[in-house]
């Protein structure tokens, strides 16, 4: 494979980062949002009770790790908005593959409290939302 070779179907030198299946949402009241290496958010989407999110990274030689944190701290307005913060973890992972995946995340954790629906958004980029309706 090139370097510039897009990657999305495993392979045994794949990045080790096999379907994570339903992940939780850590709920972190003192959260602030910490450096993180790098990936892009290309879509994120809610199905039911799971957010959905797309995204693409450098990698394919070591065991990437994402995870997703909620303050809880909504915004005021209607429906409610709340921003979730994802981290990646790339331990260390010097391959130059592009990898694509679909994270999922349980929401259940962050429903707004005696609301029916949210929008919710990724690392404070407001050009990407998700309606979350419960």
């Amino acid at each position: 494979m090139t370097d510039t070779q897009e990657h999305t179907d495993p392979t045994p030198n794949d990045d080790k980062n096999q379907d994570m299946g339903l992940m939780p949402i850590q709920v972190k009241k003192e959260y602030q949002y910490n450096e993180t290496d790098p990936f892009t958010v290309l879509d994120l989407r809610c199905s039911g009770d799971t957010l959905m999110v797309d995204v693409e990274y450098g990698g394919g030689c070591e065991k990437h790790e994402f995870t997703m944190v909620s303050n809880n701290l909504w915004l005021k307005s209607l429906p409610p908005q709340l921003t979730l913060y994802l981290e990646h973890k790339a331990n260390n992972d010097m391959c130059r593959a592009l990898i694509r995946k679909t994270l999922q995340f349980d929401l259940k954790e962050v429903r707004f409290p005696g609301g029916k629906e949210m929008r919710l958004f990724v690392n404070n980029d407001r050009s990407k939302e998700a309606m979350y309706r419960y």
